[in-house]
């Protein structure tokens, strides 16, 4: 190998190496960027960190959390389209994780109001099934999760129904 293919071979090492620790830096940034931004009350500068994270870094270590921000953020402005799709997408990417079955309360709401009463009803039945519950010696099983945008939510499982709870307030109910 010739001398100066060597040393551009070295330099691409060299750049991607070094290119790929900027980027998980600027991934990182994003992120701790719309949570600060959360925190200051700034929703649309904390939206746009978090639109930019999903569009450059598909496969972030951040995405789950930030698609379910992003699903909040169309919810609230009556964009139920753009909600559906990143719910949509944390059920597909993310089928066990902790924020899963509040991504199906969601879609079932969003079911709910274009009046799709089909999927709504399988939306339900997926929340029923969600969890493999044993409800002896208890009323309930509660499951809990937090979301980048600050929002507390609780599902409470019961043996014939499961309420969700968005800051303490009832956000959906799925009875079976």
């Amino acid at each position: 190998m010739s001398r100066k293919i060597r040393i551009i071979f070295i330099l691409i090492i060299l750049a991607l190496s070094l290119g790929n620790s900027a980027f998980a830096q600027q991934e990182s940034q994003l992120y701790s960027g719309a949570v600060a931004q959360f925190k200051a009350g700034n929703d649309e500068f904390a939206f746009l960190n978090l639109f930019s994270l999903i569009r450059s870094y598909p496969e972030s270590k951040y995405l789950e959390n930030s698609l379910f921000a992003i699903g909040e953020y169309h919810y609230a402005d009556k964009n139920y389209a753009g909600a559906a799709d990143a719910f949509s997408q944390i059920m597909e990417k993310f089928p066990d994780s902790k924020s899963t079955v509040f991504a199906i309360a969601y879609l079932l709401k969003i079911a709910e109001k274009r009046e799709d009463g089909e999927l709504a009803a399988n939306l339900g039945k997926s929340i029923a099934t969600f969890h493999k519950l044993s409800l002896v010696f208890r009323n309930s099983k509660a499951f809990t999760y937090r979301s980048v945008s600050m929002n507390k939510y609780k599902a409470d499982y019961y043996i014939d129904k499961v309420e969700f709870y968005k800051n303490g307030e009832l956000f959906a109910q799925v009875s079976y």
